[in-house]
């Protein structure tokens, strides 16, 4: 009796998977007194017609305009030194790593009218996004507004004042309330494990705990992620850093498109050393039905699309583009890869290590397995083998249903739902 092998989605996975994911950007206006830059503001694709630029003329009386509350040169080598370990940060040059620092204490303790060490607005907008991308922890922080103040046509200082969400009450409260979710995440990870583990756990959390909902609240950031258990990617991928930064693992968020246009976030993390890109938004494996109707599909349980746990940019490129400010690394390492960690990926077609993946998720109950192909001519192979012939009821024993199965000739995988 011949089997029936039924495809799941005819188009490629990393095409399915491009559904409404919102991401909130900073533009490129200038931003003056009583003018706020919000995350809410998408960046255009052409930038707007400048706004109405304020100078105020420098006054006896605004001598003494900047905050109050003196970040001395002492603090500010302090927390220079504690910024090292982040990668926006890192690759800054020193006068707009100080920068960085200012803009970061004024959002961190609330200050307003922080005087900068920069008369440059396009640093300030720079600055200011990546001190964000570094810090998730800033959940409340949704822009920024700036003062000149001038004599004449030359620019004296620049002071600088976060525009926050929420009351400094409230952010107070939101804060308590994350640290008792964040810590029951974290609970979570293995404490002794490799880089990878670690990863491994924070991404599969992230993807199991969270419902992506376009309509959540706070979904840019990492509360509705915690706490509301719904978001958005850029909500998504702030969670993962944080947790990642909270064990010692280096992570930045990207932002960016993929390639329908749509805006996007996804990070980039460090793991033994070497980079890789990871997007738990794309995790989900119900993403993979595009909408499908899969209620008699055999599904429930393991519902993980792993393709982007720590990839490389070669991978990452096919799908994401970037939009940073600063350069990223190139990622070339598969090291860490989830595939290659797992046996799950392929050289060559070598039916020994197909039987024994496959004898492995039945053995640990698993319902969804990928084969990850090293190349297309791999692919190639590995698909007429197991889908043309039908070879892969070969090694699922006592199968008498259909099998269903979704590939992706760009990413070079096959996945199957196990009966």
């Amino acid at each position: 009796m011949r089997k029936n092998v039924i495809v799941v989605g005819l188009c490629c996975i990393c095409s399915v998977l491009l559904v409404g994911c919102k991401v909130g950007f900073w533009n490129k206006d200038t931003v003056i007194k009583e003018e706020v830059l919000t995350t809410e503001s998408a960046l255009p694709e052409k930038p707007p017609t400048p706004q109405k630029e304020e100078t105020l003329q420098f006054d006896a009386q605004w001598e003494d305009s900047s905050t109050e509350e003196e970040f001395s040169d002492e603090q500010k080598a302090e927390w220079l030194e504690r910024e090292q370990d982040y990668y926006c940060f890192s690759v800054l040059p020193i006068t707009e790593q100080n920068v960085y620092v200012e803009i970061l204490y004024a959002l961190v303790n609330q200050i307003e009218n922080m005087e900068l060490s920069t008369l440059d607005t396009q640093t300030i907008e720079k600055v200011f996004q990546c001190v964000l991308n570094d810090h998730p922890e800033i959940f409340y922080a949704e822009g920024y507004n700036f003062t000149k103040y001038s004599r004449g046509d030359q620019i004296e200082k620049i002071t600088f004042t976060g525009a926050f969400t929420y009351s400094p009450e409230e952010i107070t409260s939101r804060k308590r309330t994350l640290e008792g979710y964040i810590a029951n995440y974290q609970s979570n990870i293995p404490v002794g494990g490799s880089d990878y583990d670690k990863i491994k756990a924070v991404f599969e959390q992230i993807v199991f705990e969270t419902e992506y909902d376009l309509n959540s609240s706070d979904n840019q950031n990492i509360y509705s992620v915690f706490v509301n258990k719904r978001s958005v990617c850029q909500g998504y991928a702030k969670a993962v850093q944080l947790l990642l930064q909270r064990i010692g693992i280096q992570s930045c968020l990207v932002t960016g498109y993929v390639e329908t246009g749509e805006r996007h976030a996804w990070n980039l993390v460090r793991a033994d050393g070497k980079y890789y890109y990871l997007d738990a938004t794309w995790g989900d494996a119900f993403y993979l039905f595009d909408g499908q109707n899969y209620e008699n599909m055999p599904i429930t349980g393991e519902t993980i699309n792993y393709d982007y746990l720590l990839v490389p940019s070669k991978q990452i490129g096919i799908t994401h583009k970037d939009t940073m400010l600063i350069p990223l690394p190139v990622c070339d390492s598969l090291e860490d890869n989830y595939y290659v960690r797992e046996n799950m990926y392929f050289e060559e077609l070598n039916t020994e290590q197909l039987e024994q993946l496959l004898d492995r998720a039945k053995e640990q109950g698993r319902n969804m397995v990928t084969i990850k192909c090293a190349n297309e001519a791999v692919f190639t192979q590995m698909y007429g083998y197991l889908i043309e012939e039908q070879k892969i009821f070969d090694f699922i024993k006592n199968s008498a249903g259909n099998l269903y199965y979704t590939q992706s000739q760009r990413m070079n995988s096959i996945t199957f739902w196990l009966p």
